[in-house]
């Protein structure tokens, strides 16, 4: 379902803790898919690649993206490694799907009318295994059952948890 050589190269880029967060988004991501007539193997990809830029500096960041329309809105600098990541993954990868390109630039603030893709890197993000999401088996199952419930839900109680920090 997924390309080896993609695997093998984000592992080297990416610090081990970063690549087990990423297999295990791209992991439910695939699993979400196939419940909602996604393509599962776009939805790995994003969800593999989703991260990719998260440890870069921001000077990196910056460098990649302050020409970038999409920024407008941002707010931190760490926000901004999703749509880096999308750059990166063109450029390193030549990946040119834009869905896939989307899924992963939008994964941290989404877009007003995400896609179905975009819904779902979002929301596998937030559930992966090693995260604790509030009522994380909720979700999971909801995530199955009704996407756009759950991310809209899901989007709710991410803002209300950053209100409460």
């Amino acid at each position: 379902m997924y390309n080896k050589s993609i695997v093998n190269k984000i592992r080297k880029i990416i610090p081990l803790e970063r690549f087990r967060h990423s297999l295990a988004v791209a992991t439910l991501c695939q699993k979400i898919a196939s419940y909602h007539k996604v393509s599962e193997k776009k939805a790995f990809l994003a969800g593999l690649l989703h991260d990719v830029a998260k440890d870069f500096s921001s000077r990196k960041i910056i460098g990649m993206v302050r020409n970038d329309p999409k920024i407008k809105g941002y707010k931190t600098i760490p926000s901004l490694h999703g749509i880096a990541g999308a750059e990166f993954v063109k450029k390193e990868f030549k990946i040119t799907d834009e869905e896939v390109l989307n899924a992963i630039a939008y994964h941290v603030i989404p877009q007003d009318n995400p896609t179905p893709l975009e819904k779902i890197v979002y929301i596998a993000d937030k559930l992966e295994i090693n995260k604790d999401f509030p009522n994380r088996g909720y979700y999971i199952k909801l995530s199955l059952q009704n996407l756009d419930k759950c991310f809209e839900e899901m989007k709710k109680n991410s803002k209300k948890i950053k209100e409460e920090k």
